[in-house]
């Protein structure tokens, strides 16, 4: 039963384009959805700029504006002239300028508005196709700004109308189509770090929760003869044939691939078109449990300057307490050998010696008294040290424990590195072998080249 839902959600189809790419894409599937009788809708979120910049008209009423967030401050904005920063535009020409947490803080901004809109335009599609499940595909650029930066949230708030329209009857099975940039020298340093940024953040989740059920990475390169321009079109043309083709044809994803028609995605003689995915896998939870250990590690070590600072602070004192009972211990002395002479002179003492000798003897009771004392707050101070030097045997315990934990994950890390080193070898190994098939194939007439193709699949 679960089956047959899930498969009829995939034939009910509701397209979202985030950002420029995402919308180029979307329009790609509504060429290929016109004329034909299939449960298709979509919707497209970006900026009124970058609506103005798509390569074709989408209809008014499918079109889901970003509002730019307004700020008042609160003081003067003089009182920031010391710390530079970057204004958040209000015009921006080319949507967020590749600069995701705008695009983040702009989908906040806009969240309810989005999610009432997204909530109504489901409920129309359900009354209007007279399904119970739909499939929401996301399609976006992971190199940009807008897409990259909002896609996880959006994801979210689909998850949110989920759970709200599980209630109802309803399913909403959430699918991800992201496009990752060249990585040539076409397409900037920039767009490359946002993509390895935006991989990581869905990495995250996805070791998390189960925000999407299917996701597709897909890779933006030179397809055939051209540059990205044209490839671009090219992988918008290869997606939307075959996402049709897993919505309303194929039923088997394995056979996308050898399902595509090459001809009708534009190739001309002398080229192969290919579709191409990948899952990229960060080390993020080993870096967490790194950063973690460091953290405490760090944390180990104030405390054991702390405590070290105490004991400096605890034996000062202590050393003042012994360096007074040597001294009162020395006047002590010399009172008693100040008796002891007096007592041996002949015949009796006088009275002033007597007086004299008296004097002494209270002298040295009372510097009895002050050793005793001295000698009780010196055993304080001593039993302060024990309890310090307790703590700090702990701290030492502690940290090489620590440091054992974290030479096991570095050392699982560098293992993992060492793992994407190979598989980059043995990547590069398959990528020259392939090349080599290419360019044998190249030469051979395109009804050849498509039989090939599918023969290898």
């Amino acid at each position: 039963m679960g089956v047959e839902v899930e498969r009829l959600a995939h034939g009910n189809m509701f397209a979202v384009g985030l950002g420029g790419t995402g919308g180029n894409v979307v329009g790609t599937i509504v060429e290929e959805v016109k004329g034909k009788t299939v449960n298709f809708d979509y919707v497209l979120i970006d900026y009124p700029q970058g609506l103005q910049r798509l390569k074709w008209r989408p209809s008014p009423d499918k079109i889901i504006e970003l509002q730019l967030p307004q700020y008042e401050w609160i003081v003067s904005e003089g009182g920031f002239s010391n710390f530079p920063r970057e204004a958040i535009p209000q015009n921006p020409e080319l949507g967020t300028g590749r600069r995701r947490p705008y695009s983040k803080v702009t989908f906040e901004y806009n969240r309810k508005r989005i999610k009432d809109e997204i909530d109504d335009r489901l409920k129309k599609y359900f009354k209007n196709f007279r399904t119970h499940g739909v499939t929401c595909w996301i399609f976006t650029s992971l190199g940009g700004g807008t897409g990259s930066g909002m896609f996880l949230d959006f994801a979210a708030l689909l998850k949110e109308l989920r759970e709200e329209l599980r209630y109802e009857g309803r399913g909403i099975f959430i699918f991800l189509v992201g496009i990752l940039p060249s990585g040539t020298r076409d397409d900037d340093a920039e767009a490359r770090l946002n993509a390895i940024q935006a991989l990581r953040e869905l990495n995250y989740v996805l070791e998390r929760e189960e925000l999407f059920n299917q996701v597709f990475i897909v890779g933006l390169h030179r397809y055939a003869i051209g540059g990205l321009e044209e490839a671009a079109e090219t992988v918008d043309r290869i997606i939307a044939k075959c996402i049709l083709d897993f919505c309303y044809g194929v039923s088997d994803i394995n056979n996308i691939i050898t399902a595509v028609d090459q001809r009708k995605l534009g190739a001309k003689d002398k080229k192969l078109l290919s579709f191409s995915a990948a899952c990229y896998r960060f080390p993020l939870p080993e870096m967490l449990e790194l950063k973690q250990l460091e953290n405490k590690f760090l944390e180990l070590r104030q405390k054991e300057e702390r405590l070290l600072r105490d004991k400096d602070r605890y034996e000062e004192p202590m050393r003042a307490c012994d360096e007074r009972i040597r001294k009162l211990q020395r006047e002590i002395n010399d009172y008693r050998k100040q008796i002891d002479e007096a007592r041996k002179e002949e015949g009796l003492l006088s009275f002033i010696k007597r007086i004299k000798v008296k004097k002494w003897e209270e002298e040295i009771k009372r510097r009895e008294e002050l050793i005793k004392k001295n000698e009780e707050e010196r055993k304080k101070y001593e039993a302060k040290i024990k309890d310090v030097e307790k703590d700090l045997k702990k701290v030492y315990e502690d940290l090489a424990q620590l440091r054992g934990e974290i030479a096991k994950v570095e050392t699982s890390l560098e293992r993992g590195q060492e793992g994407a080193f190979l598989v980059e070898r043995v990547s590069r190994k398959e990528y020259e072998r392939e090349k080599r098939r290419l360019e044998e194939l190249a030469a051979k007439p395109l009804n050849d080249v498509v039989d090939a193709v599918k023969g290898a699949g």
